[in-house]
């Protein structure tokens, strides 16, 4: 029987990943609310069924999707899951009664997001990722 998430790979590194891949904006409440403890379960039941990329953003939530999959992650060992992300968009926290930058996001804390690809941009954009 043929693997129907079998492998490809991205781009010149050769990184390979299923052909399926989980994206994890409504982690952040795109569109929806989505409760933390139904965003880890969502992510666990795809590495359950042989899932191992996923993507990522700053955006989605206010930072709040990638916060919810590296909680979900934890666990996991770092060889078993590829994760891609973007730059450029740094988030950075308002007081609580302002509205969030990011529109479309549920549920998200309330933010701005500043635009800078600049070379510290996208290395302070990656670094805040990381954490």
């Amino acid at each position: 029987m043929s693997d129907p998430l079998g492998q490809t790979r991205i781009g010149a590194a050769g990184v390979k990943v299923r052909r399926l891949g989980f994206g994890s904006a409504p982690l952040g409440g795109l569109l929806r609310e989505t409760p933390e403890a139904d965003a880890i379960d969502a992510v666990h039941a795809a590495l359950a069924v042989g899932l191992d990329y996923f993507d990522v953003a700053p955006q989605y939530g206010g930072g709040m999707a990638e916060q919810r999959l590296g909680m979900a992650l934890r666990d996991t060992p770092r060889d078993r899951v590829v994760i891609s992300s973007k730059v450029g968009k740094l988030i950075r926290p308002l007081p609580r009664n302002a509205k969030p930058a990011t529109s479309g996001f549920t549920g998200a804390p309330a933010h701005e997001i500043i635009y800078d690809y600049s070379y510290d941009g996208v290395f302070q954009s990656l670094e805040d990722s990381f954490r």
